[in-house]
């Protein structure tokens, strides 16, 4: 709580959580795959949790951005395939953190692994 006759600030950012207003977003799914495709994202029963008020895939960030002015091809969560593990793929905003974890562990992705053969790999 801010000091009183002060306002608590609007926007605050601890980690991976952010809060905005009522509402707290947590964004926690990351995949243990190197690399793949993504076939398959399902949010039907992560969005039905209570408290749940958005939850955001790579299909809904089709704008993309960069660090680097001259690298601006960059997304904010993985889009069509996973490059590298622990490269997010999706984020919730919820009005709490256990409601935000309970939607997390509802989302259901399926994805393709890519076969690596490195005996090729530098010839």
């Amino acid at each position: 709580m801010p000091p009183e006759g002060q306002r608590a600030p609007l926007l605050t950012i601890d980690g991976l959580h952010v809060a905005y207003g009522g509402i707290k977003a947590l964004s926690g799914i990351s995949l243990e795959v190197r690399h793949g495709e993504i076939v398959a994202i399902d949010v039907s029963e992560a969005l039905k949790v209570p408290g749940v008020r958005a939850i955001v895939t790579g299909a809904d960030c089709d704008k993309p951005f960069g660090v680097l002015p001259i690298a601006r091809s960059e997304y904010p969560l993985a889009r069509d395939r996973v490059r590298y593990r622990g490269e997010p793929v999706a984020a919730v905003a919820a009005i709490d953190d256990a409601s935000a974890r309970e939607a997390l562990r509802r989302i259901k992705i399926k994805v393709r692994m890519y076969r690596i053969d490195l005996s090729t790999a530098f010839q």
